[in-house]
């Protein structure tokens, strides 16, 4: 039952941005220039990387290339904070949290989530801008990791294949 569901999610991914066949060309620089980073104190003499993304104002995100290039730019953002005692993501994780955000956000506009009076608004606005953090609790880290992975290998073949 858990591989059936697991399954679907992947399917689901796949989809969603198979039909995104637009290229943007700086955007994912854009996007993660403007991206925020705030530091958590974890505990422990550790820290860790919280990074907000916005979606809403970002529909380049649907673009698998654009996110695999959002994902390399914040992985990249989050290390040069590093002073050797932080927990930093993978960049499978940054790949996977930020891709089902996207598609959250998408599916509550689709549905009519950006009007007030929709019993989803409250849905769309949380998923507005997306939190991306290492403790992230909603899902395990493997389906993060496991989509993340697939964005990734779409990702690098999708640039790959635009030169």
């Amino acid at each position: 039952m858990k591989l059936k569901s697991v399954g679907a999610i992947v399917l689901s991914i796949i989809l969603v941005f198979s039909f995104s066949l637009c290229a943007f060309a700086d955007a994912a620089d854009e996007i993660a220039g403007e991206s925020v980073c705030k530091v958590r104190d974890l505990g422990e003499d550790a820290k860790t990387v919280v990074i907000s993304v916005d979606i809403e104002n970002n529909p380049e995100l649907t673009d698998i290339g654009t996110l695999y290039g959002v994902t390399l730019a914040l992985y990249e953002k989050q290390a040069e904070l590093d002073d050797g005692t932080y927990v930093l993501m993978s960049k499978s994780h940054i790949a996977g949290e930020l891709a089902l955000h996207v598609i959250l956000f998408r599916l509550f506009d689709v549905l009519g989530g950006s009007s007030e009076d929709s019993s989803i608004n409250e849905y769309y606005n949380g998923a507005k801008v997306a939190e991306i953090n290492i403790d992230e609790e909603r899902l395990s880290p493997e389906i993060f990791d496991a989509i993340g992975a697939l964005i990734i290998a779409f990702g690098s073949f999708s640039s790959l294949s635009s030169t």
